[in-house]
């Protein structure tokens, strides 16, 4: 939803011991009118071994883009690739 995609179309899928207590209000929250509990608490465990492992982070550079400044925002680029390589 916060990239304006419209979810309200779409199956909540939950897993985990305590998914099918929550998963209902979300989907309320969201728009939702389909969720999908597995059946298996495990299954939780089993997706986190094979999930994608990414990292995201971002910071504000207030400059004036000009070629001199290039080295401004290469330093910053620099900083956020050694903080998302670190976690």
């Amino acid at each position: 939803m916060q990239r304006g995609h419209d979810v309200t179309e779409y199956t909540l899928c939950c897993f985990g011991g305590a998914a099918g207590q929550h998963a209902c209000l979300v989907a309320d929250a969201l728009g939702m009118t389909r969720v999908f509990i597995h059946r298996s608490p495990a299954f939780s465990r089993l997706r986190h071994g094979a999930r994608r492992h990414d990292a995201m982070r971002e910071e504000a550079v207030e400059v004036k883009l000009e070629a001199d400044k290039l080295a401004v925002l290469e330093g910053a680029l620099e900083k956020l690739s050694r903080s998302a390589q670190e976690n």
